[in-house]
C-alpha cells in the first residue's frame, strides 16, 4: 500500500527515457503530494548535462532524485552533477530528508531490475563509507506503486528497497529476497559506478575522497591535543546544577554553561559556578523559551517557532564551544568515576567519540528506576502513535549516545521529531565503527527524575506515559551510593 506522506516544500526530479507513461503517472502523484517536481526526459549526456545545470541555477536542494531505468550514460551525467543539491538537502543544518531512488518497472523484472538493485547497493555502500548515507539514503523500487511509496515514506533506511509482495520484500539490502543472478547485471551496475567515478569533483568518486578525508580528519584528531569543551544547558536546574558541574570541570578544559529563562534559583547558581571556577565555566543564556519534548518539539521543528526548538539550541551552544572536541553534558548529570577511568582510555586510543550511557536514579535514591512495560510499540499506543523516547522501554538506563565527539561537522537537527537529533560524520558508516569507543559501563548518574518536576520539559501526554511506566529497579551499587553521597548529600539510608 502506498504510503500517504505530504511532500510540501520538497523539491523532486526524475529522470527517464521519453515516452515513459508510468513514470508520467508517479510524477503527477508527487506533485498531488506537494512536491515541486520535474520531469526531465533524457536521451544523451550532454542533453542530461545541461538539464542539470539549468536545474542547479534554478534550485539550491534536491530532495529527491528519481533515476527510472538508470542503464544509459545521460543518467550517469544527470546523477553526478546533482550530487551536491542532495547533500545540502541533507545537512545537518535542515536535516536528513535527501534520497535517491533508483527504480524498475515490473515489465523489466530480470536482468535490468537485478543490475539496479546492484547498482543501489553499490551507491549505498559508498554514501555509507563517506558517512553520507544518513544525509544522502539510496533506495531501490519496482512498478510504479512501490515507486511512490519509496519517494514519500519516511521510515525507509538507505540501502532497502520497495516492490510488490511475492518478488522481492520490504526489508534489508537491495540484493536480498531471492533475486536470481542474471548474467550481465553486475557489469551493467560496475559500467554505470565507473561511469560516475569518472564524471569529476560533481560525481560520485566524489564519496572515495570524503571517505579517505573523514579518515584523515579522524587520525589528525586523535593524534592533536584533546582539550573539551562542555556543554550544559539548563533551564529550572536549581537541584543538581552544581553538582553536575562540578562532578566534570577537572575533566574538561571550558564549560559552557547556557540558561535557557528560568525562573528557580538556576541563575543564581550558574553565576555563583562562573565566579568559583572563572578560568574554566563561561555563562550564557539562550534568549528563546525552549520547546518541551513531544508535539510541542515536533511543531518547532516544522518551522513553526524554529528558534524555540531543542535542535537549533543545541547548534547555539554547540557554536559557541571553542575546543575541538565537545562533551555533552545534561544539567542533571552527575558523573561516575567510571567516566573518568574511560575518558582516560579514550586519550590514549585512536577513537574520538566517546558513546556512552548513564543510571536513572529513582526518586526514593536508594535504587535505580525500572520499566513496568518494555514494549514500545504498546507504549507509543497509550501516546497515541507518537514516537516515544528508546529509554522509556527501560528506565533503567539511559541509551548509549555519542556525548563526546570532535566539533568538526557535528550538529544537531529535528528529524527525531519529538527530540534533537545529534548528527556528525563520525557516528555513521565505517566511521562509526573506527572512531567510536563505547564503555560497558554507565558512566553517570541521571537524576531526572529526583527533581521536584521530573516532567517539567515533557509535554503532558509523554509524561504521563513515562511517569505510569515507573517501577523501583535494582538497589544503587556501591560506587554509585558513594558518588551520590559526595555530589549530591546522604541517601536516606545514610
Amino acid at each position: 500500500m502506498v504510503v500517504a506522506r505530504k511532500l510540501a516544500g520538497m523539491t523532486a526530479l526524475v529522470v527517464s527515457r521519453a515516452g515513459d507513461d508510468a513514470v508520467r503517472v508517479v510524477v503527477e502523484a508527487l506533485r498531488a503530494r506537494g512536491a515541486d517536481c520535474e520531469l526531465a526526459e533524457v536521451g544523451n549526456p550532454e542533453a542530461g548535462r545541461r538539464f542539470a545545470v539549468d536545474f542547479r541555477g534554478r534550485h539550491d536542494r534536491l530532495h529527491r532524485l528519481v533515476l527510472a531505468g538508470p542503464d544509459t550514460a545521460a543518467h550517469h551525467a544527470m546523477a553526478a552533477e546533482l550530487l551536491a543539491l542532495l547533500v545540502a538537502a541533507g545537512s545537518p543544518s535542515y536535516g536528513p530528508g535527501s534520497r535517491i531512488v533508483i527504480a524498475g518497472r515490473l515489465a523489466r523484472f530480470g536482468r535490468s531490475w537485478v543490475g539496479n538493485l546492484r547498482l543501489a547497493r553499490g551507491l549505498h555502500e559508498r554514501l555509507k563509507d563517506a558517512s553520507l548515507s544518513r544525509r544522502v539514503q539510496c533506495v531501490a523500487a519496482l512498478g510504479a506503486e512501490s515507486l511512490v511509496e519509496a519517494v514519500c515514506d519516511p521510515a525507509l533506511r538507505s540501502g532497502e528497497c520497495v516492490a510488490p509482495t511475492g518478488l522481492v520484500r520490504r526489508v534489508g539490502t537491495p540484493d536480498r529476497g531471492g533475486l536470481p543472478e542474471a548474467a550481465g547485471s553486475r557489469a551493467q551496475a560496475e559500467r554505470f559506478l565507473a561511469a560516475l567515478d569518472d564524471a569529476g569533483e560533481a560525481g560520485f568518486g566524489a564519496l572515495r575522497r570524503r571517505a579517505d578525508e573523514l579518515e584523515a580528519r579522524r587520525l589528525e584528531l586523535a593524534s592533536g591535543e584533546r582539550r573539551i569543551s562542555a556543554m550544559v544547558r539548563a533551564r529550572n536546574e536549581e537541584e543538581f546544577l552544581r553538582p553536575a558541574v562540578e562532578s566534570i570541570v577537572a575533566a574538561v578544559d571550558e564549560v559552557v554553561l547556557v540558561d535557557n529563562q528560568s525562573d528557580d534559583r538556576t541563575p543564581e547558581i550558574a553565576a555563583k559556578l562562573a565566579e568559583e571556577h572563572p578560568e574554566k565555566v563561561r555563562l550564557l543564556e539562550y534568549p528563546h523559551r525552549v520547546a518541551r519534548v513531544g508535539s510541542q518539539q515536533r511543531d518547532a521543528s516544522d518551522g513553526r517557532g524554529e528558534l524555540r526548538s531543542i535542535h537549533e539550541h543545541c547548534n547555539w551552544v554547540l557554536e559557541r564551544c571553542r575546543h575541538p572536541f565537545v562533551l555533552k553534558w545534561d544539567a542533571d548529570m552527575v558523573a561516575l568515576p567510571a567516566f573518568y577511568a574511560w575518558l582516560q582510555r579514550w586519550r590514549e586510543s585512536e577513537q574520538v567519540v566517546m558513546a556512552f550511557h548513564g543510571a536513572n536514579v529513582h526518586p526514593d535514591r536508594e535504587h535505580l528506576l525500572a520499566a513496568r512495560c518494555s514494549d514500545r510499540a504498546e507504549l507509543e499506543t497509550r501516546l497515541g502513535g507518537e514516537d516515544l523516547p528508546e529509554w522509556a522501554t527501560r528506565l533503567t538506563y539511559d541509551s548509549v549516545e555519542p556525548r563526546l565527539f570532535p566539533h568538526w561537522e557535528a550538529g544537531f537537527d529535528g528529524s527525531w521529531g519529538y527530540l534533537e537529533a545529534h548528527v556528525s560524520p563520525f557516528f555513521f558508516g565505517t566511521q562509526r565503527r573506527r572512531a567510536r569507543l563505547e564503555p560497558d559501563e554507565p558512566c553517570f548518574l541521571h537524576m531526572k527524575f529526583c527533581k521536584r518536576d521530573p516532567f517539567g520539559f515533557y509535554m503532558p501526554d509523554i509524561a504521563a506515559v513515562i511517569r505510569d511506566n515507573m517501577a523501583t529497579g535494582p538497589a544503587l551499587a556501591d560506587e554509585q551510593r558513594r558518588t551520590l553521597e559526595r555530589w549530591v548529600g546522604p541517601t536516606r539510608s545514610g
